[in-house]
């Protein structure tokens, strides 16, 4: 995916000027900075949900996953995932709630969930409705640190095993050493990049030398 020339502006307020980005479609990039900077203004660029200059490639079959499940109150968990599907590719869905442990939930409705349960749903009907990429804006924000290591296992796992790609908004620095392959860090507005640091880890442990020096230069980077 590229991004070229980039221009996006509210009223007066320039939030990308000339900016360009080359992002992986099969890799984890994830997408840091201070607030107001303009990270998930980038994710609705790339999903076309709002208006700027500049090229911006295809992303071509892509979901995207909100801080917020979104999940349709009146219809079970089940039907959830039904309603991004055909009919014929309803067969995934079983599978798909397996891996995220929750296939005993299919016939339950939003609000018999806890927030980490429905915000696996959500994982799950972007994973079944088969996207090349996944757009995602601090899914799991609400969530406690432990719940949230969980269900970053999960997701990078299940990337992984579909081989699919993603593009993620944190301002958690853990929370992207835990799954990025890539971890780029925004300029207050109009956004530059402070820092591009590729991540070559298992992503299994925090305290290794790796992710601890990754972690000093994204710190140093947001300072």
């Amino acid at each position: 995916m590229k991004i070229q020339n980039l221009k996006v502006s509210f009223k007066d307020v320039k939030v990308y000027e000339d900016f360009s980005i080359d992002l992986d479609n099969k890799k984890i990039t994830c997408i840091l900075g201070p607030s107001g900077c303009g990270k998930t203004t980038l994710l609705n660029v790339l999903a076309n949900n709002v208006k700027f200059e500049g090229n911006v490639s295809d992303l071509g079959k892509f979901a995207y996953v909100f801080q917020n499940p979104r999940l349709i109150e009146s219809i079970s968990v089940e039907e959830n995932l039904k309603f991004v599907l055909n009919p014929q590719d309803y067969s995934k869905i079983d599978k798909v709630l397996e891996d995220l442990e929750i296939l005993d939930l299919k016939s339950k409705y939003p609000a018999q969930l806890s927030g980490g349960q429905a915000s696996r749903v959500a994982i799950a009907r972007a994973i079944v409705y088969n996207p090349q990429i996944i757009l995602m804006d601090e899914p799991f924000k609400d969530l406690d640190i432990m719940l949230t290591k969980k269900l970053l296992e999960l997701f990078r796992d299940l990337i992984i095993k579909n081989d699919l790609g993603a593009v993620y908004v944190t301002h958690n620095v853990d929370e992207a050493l835990s799954i990025a392959d890539r971890v780029i860090v925004l300029s207050n507005s109009p956004a530059n990049i402070l820092l591009d640091l590729q991540i070559d880890s298992d992503h299994k442990d925090l305290s290794s030398k790796e992710l601890n020096d990754a972690r000093q230069k994204i710190y140093s980077a947001l300072s």
